[in-house]
């Protein structure tokens, strides 16, 4: 439980990082999406359901919050969680080079998803357009910050988790 209640708070003041203070920080116009990095780490370190869980809890937030398409970033973000949910069982959680890796997949794919509904349903058919001035800055500069937060957000759930008494380890 404490555990949900924290990816919640970090969720809300993730995004409220990410729609004010950062938007003063936007390199060549992009901002690092800190829901993809906080839904990575809940992820790789929960698994495919947790991930599909909080993909949607975070997804139906932002939904409520600026979504023009109502279920759009919750669809998104739950599959995306789901997807990187697989990671838990393949990778090591102390390797740190998975993740950010991870980061820049998912958000290249998270803005591919809204390229498709947002854009090409439309008939804007700018696919290098977009990718060369939305895609890449903002996959990058958010690769960026996810070297600088996703350690201290890893710890963070570290510290939450139960510790493990002689008894639990022994199976005495």
């Amino acid at each position: 439980m404490r555990k949900w209640i924290t990816a919640c708070a970090l969720l809300l003041v993730m995004y409220l990082l990410e729609t004010t203070l950062l938007q003063g920080l936007s390199i060549a116009g992009a901002v690092p999406n800190l829901i993809i990095i906080l839904l990575v780490v809940i992820s790789f370190r929960y698994g495919q359901v947790n991930g599909l869980i909080f993909g949607f809890i975070a997804g139906l937030f932002t939904d409520l919050m600026d979504g023009t398409y109502l279920g759009l970033f919750a669809l998104l973000y739950m599959s995306l969680g789901y997807l990187l949910g697989f990671a838990n069982r393949i990778y090591d959680k102390d390797d740190y080079t998975i993740p950010l890796i991870l980061t820049g997949l998912t958000d290249i794919l998270y803005n591919f998803g809204i390229f498709i509904v947002g854009f090409l349903l439309r008939n804007r058919t700018h696919l290098f357009f977009y990718l060369r001035s939305i895609v890449l800055p903002e996959a990058i500069y958010t690769v960026v910050v996810s070297v600088l937060l996703y350690r201290a957000i890893q710890k963070l759930f570290i510290l939450l988790e139960p510790k493990e008494t002689e008894k639990e380890v022994t199976g005495d």
